[in-house]
């Protein structure tokens, strides 16, 4: 899907450019904005019919709401379907369903020019967003910033001009969509006091970016307009192999010393660095079969013991005094302490940040790692030879990159043989430069690391 802010929608190359875009990115859904539809033209059946873009065509409107009209959304309905669910002057809203029975809300913005307004545009998606537990997107022209970066030209923009929608986005939880193409979206065509701005993006919510944390935005060139469309793109399903790190928590479980003891009894001739990195390695693969090992696996559990959990204690609201009932909650309550315990000491460690041993919310974490998974995956890259977006042609892309920067033909010869003298070690350094490494000092860097420090390149912690 896309929106563009067209700067009208009357005449027939405003339809073509739009017919143009939808075959360029293969769009499902074109929400145009800015239409300056005239009420005599939105009642005219013969003009309606002239401005398709989809061939098999489903179409929206708030033309009832503002005049000219603001907001035109059209889909082909042969792959999805729009249920309106409200409508104003700045906004339209409402439920996309898919044939694939993929269902997620939608904000279709046209913000007013007037503070006021935009006031009761950013009221009315608060309100709206706080009782949806779907995936939902906003998207369009929000006729404002959310930093000062986002505006070249002319006069700087101020904190108190931004502090609105910054607040809007905060309490909807919003997250921006990454993007890829121009950073800028307008244009006011002046050469004397030109002025580039970004007033077209994308918010999501948590809830997207776990659905479709590979999705990203492009901003595409204007053609005939001054605003330059934004086009949703999905985004390479990726299935990478996650690395091994391994969990502290593991130490508590019995079966993993039984591991780890009958690895390291085993007899390795080789050197001792070589047969200490052998055992770690075995000791990996057998970790990585085990079901315990897995975060995932422990989340189930986790979800396991809370049902069974709640109906031990609904069985109990008959039979309070039954022995075998509270027995059964009793164990139940041990193995449900452990594992939340478990569960924390993972998340603490994977986050890797002191605060969180401080019994902060989990949701703010998985919060900003899909919003850094969704900011760092590269999505499109282009080069001389063409764009390229599956992840095979990228990794060939960078490869060959590098390859080309770092393997130009060598400079000509100097034919001076001599190695240039700089500053040289001073002799008292020597000594220290040369003399064996004792077991105390490998002691003191192993023994003086956090518990919950980063993993090494081998996956293990200090």
């Amino acid at each position: 899907m896309a929106a563009w802010n067209t700067r009208g929608f009357n005449s027939p190359d405003k339809t073509l450019c739009c017919k143009n875009l939808v075959n360029k990115f293969n769009l499902d859904m074109l929400f145009i904005l800015e239409t300056r539809i005239s009420p005599t033209n939105s009642s005219n059946s013969w003009f309606l019919s002239n401005h398709h873009v989809f061939s098999q065509e489903g179409s929206f409107d708030n033309f009832a709401y503002a005049s000219p009209g603001r907001i035109w959304l059209k889909w082909n309905t042969n792959t999805v379907s729009f249920k309106p669910l409200f409508t104003s002057s700045q906004l339209v809203h409402g439920m996309v369903s898919t044939n694939s029975n993929e269902h997620f809300y939608i904000f279709v913005v046209y913000a007013s020019n007037n503070l006021e307004e935009r006031r009761n545009l950013w009221n009315d998606i608060l309100e709206i967003s706080s009782s949806i537990s779907l995936p939902w997107l906003i998207l369009g022209y929000f006729n404002c910033c959310r930093f000062s970066h986002d505006k070249a030209g002319r006069s700087l923009l101020h904190d108190n001009k931004l502090l609105d929608f910054q607040n809007l986005i905060y309490h909807i939880e919003a997250h921006e969509l990454s993007s890829v193409g121009h950073f800028l979206t307008w244009f006011n065509h002046r050469t004397d006091n030109p002025i580039h701005i970004k007033l077209d993006r994308m918010l999501v919510n948590d809830d997207w970016l776990g659905s479709y944390p590979n999705s990203f935005f492009v901003v595409d060139d204007p053609y005939i307009s001054d605003h330059s469309p934004i086009v949703l793109q999905q985004g390479v399903d990726l299935h990478l192999k996650h690395r091994f790190q391994f969990k502290n928590y593991w130490v508590s479980k019995p079966e993993f010393w039984d591991d780890l003891i009958s690895i390291f009894s085993q007899k390795f001739h080789s050197s001792p660095i070589h047969s200490f990195y052998n055992k770690l390695k075995t000791l990996k693969l057998k970790i990585k079969a085990k079901s315990w090992a897995s975060s995932t696996s422990m989340y189930k559990e986790i979800y396991e013991l809370n049902l069974s959990q709640n109906t031990i204690i609904f069985q109990l609201q008959a039979s309070p005094l039954d022995p075998d009932l509270n027995l059964a909650l009793k164990n139940t309550n041990q193995k449900l302490y452990v594992r939340n315990a478990d569960w924390a000491d993972w998340i603490i460690q994977r986050a890797k940040a002191k605060w969180m041993s401080c019994g902060e919310d989990l949701k703010f974490l998985y919060s900003r790692n899909n919003v850094r998974h969704n900011s760092n995956l590269i999505k499109v890259i282009s080069t001389a030879n063409g764009t390229f977006n599956s992840h095979n042609e990228i990794s060939n892309a960078i490869v060959q990159h590098f390859q080309k920067l770092f393997n130009t033909p060598p400079p000509p010869s100097n034919q001076s043989r001599d190695a240039p003298i700089l500053h040289k070690l001073p002799h008292t350094l020597v000594p220290k430069l040369v003399a064996p490494i004792s077991v105390e000092e490998i002691k003191n860097v192993i023994f003086s690391s956090p518990n919950h420090s980063i993993s090494g390149p081998d996956g293990y912690t200090f």
